[in-house]
C-alpha cells in the first residue's frame, strides 16, 4: 500500500508540471492558454511559438512520465507501472500549475508506455508516424495511435496482466474524452493540419 502512496505522490507532482505553460512564460512572456488552440500541450506550443518551444514541451512532456513510472518500476510490478501511467497523465490533463487545467496527455502517455514496455510504444510510434504521413494531422494521428495501445497490450500480454490493460484502458478513454472538441473538428473536416 505504501508504495501505491509514494507512486501516487510522485507521478501527480510530475505529472501536473505543465511544460509548454513553463516554456511560453520563459520564451513569450504569455500563458500559452490564451495562444492558438489554447490547450497547454507541445503541438500548441509548436504552433505559438516555433520548433524549439515545441520540441522541448513534447519532450519534458514524456520524460516526466518516464520517471513516474521508472519510480514504479522499481517499486513495483506492471500494475503499479500502470497505476503510475494512469495518474501522470490525468495530472497532466488536470494541472495543479493550471487551476486543475492542463493538455490532453499524448505525450505524457507515450513516455509512460515506452517505460512500461517499448514494444507498445513502438507500435504506435509507427501508427502515429504512418496516419501522419496520410493526413498530416496530429489528432487524427495521436487517437488512433492511442486506439492501439489497449489493443498491443492483450496482444503482448494477454489477459495475464487484467490491470494493466484496464489502467491502460481508462488512459486512452481520457484522451479521447480530452480531444472531443478535436473529434469534433475532425467530423466537420475542420481540423487543421499541422504542416
Amino acid at each position: 500500500m505504501i508504495n501505491y502512496i509514494l507512486v501516487f505522490i510522485t507521478s501527480f507532482l510530475l505529472g501536473g508540471l505543465s511544460f509548454s505553460y513553463i516554456f511560453g512564460m520563459i520564451y513569450d512572456h504569455t500563458d500559452i492558454r490564451t495562444k492558438g488552440s489554447k490547450n497547454a500541450g507541445a503541438t500548441n506550443a509548436y504552433r505559438s511559438y516555433g520548433l524549439k518551444v515545441g520540441v522541448l514541451s513534447l519532450v519534458c512532456d514524456m520524460l516526466k512520465a518516464v520517471v513516474a513510472v521508472f519510480i514504479a518500476k522499481k517499486l513495483g510490478d506492471k500494475t503499479l507501472e500502470a497505476f503510475a501511467a494512469l495518474v501522470v497523465v490525468l495530472s497532466h490533463m488536470y494541472s495543479y500549475m493550471l487551476q486543475f487545467k492542463g493538455g490532453k496527455g499524448v505525450a505524457s502517455s507515450a513516455g509512460a508506455l515506452l517505460i512500461i514496455d517499448w514494444r507498445i510504444f513502438i507500435v504506435l510510434v509507427i501508427v502515429f508516424v504512418v496516419v501522419f504521413l496520410i493526413t498530416k494531422i496530429v489528432s487524427i494521428s495521436s487517437l488512433t495511435a492511442a486506439i492501439f495501445a489497449p489493443i498491443s497490450t492483450l496482444v503482448f500480454y494477454g489477459l495475464e496482466e487484467r490491470l494493466l490493460f484496464l489502467f491502460i484502458l481508462i488512459m486512452v478513454i481520457m484522451v479521447f474524452y480530452r480531444h472531443k472538441a478535436n473529434i469534433i473538428r475532425i467530423k466537420n473536416k475542420q481540423e487543421k493540419r499541422l504542416i
